[in-house]
């Protein structure tokens, strides 16, 4: 369970980083707009030219959620004691295994179903990245909450 813990625990702070790191920079994308393309998934307007940008503030409150996702993972696989009421943290865990579980089982279905509403490129990392790696994220966060309950 720590292995596990702790993996899921590094992984989320890595993207939380990335999330940081996209309020400044496009990388790995070559330009703002290809990025808002490859990693917005929101619906196209008929006349949609430009993506619309993502708020500089919606960056750092994703980045945030990700390190308490992390911090979560942590306490609940016993890297780090903090004293927390249990029913609070197993609540905490699996609600965040469950966003997870949700966004990757639902982009993988919903996005398919929105077809040439939802611009190409973000169909393609979200078929290949995203989606997968919330299912995986929630299968693991959902494993170390089960932990607790045992």
């Amino acid at each position: 369970m720590t292995i596990l813990g702790a993996s899921l625990g590094l992984i989320l702070v890595l993207i939380a980083g990335l999330h940081v790191l996209w309020a400044f920079s496009t990388w790995p994308f070559p330009n703002r707009e290809r990025m808002l393309r490859s990693m917005s998934g929101t619906l196209l307007p008929p006349d949609w030219t430009q993506p619309r940008p993502i708020p500089l503030p919606a960056y750092f409150v994703v980045a945030f959620l990700l390190l308490l996702a992390s911090a979560l993972v942590a306490i609940a696989a016993g890297l780090c004691a903090l004293s927390m009421p249990h029913g609070f943290l197993r609540a905490g865990v699996f609600c965040v295994a469950g966003v997870f579980l949700l966004r990757g089982g639902g982009g993988l279905l919903a996005f398919r179903r929105l077809g040439p509403r939802v611009a190409p490129e973000f169909l393609y990392w979200d078929s290949r990245i995203y989606s997968p790696l919330c299912l995986v994220l929630g299968v693991g966060v959902a494993v170390v909450g089960f932990g607790l309950v045992v």
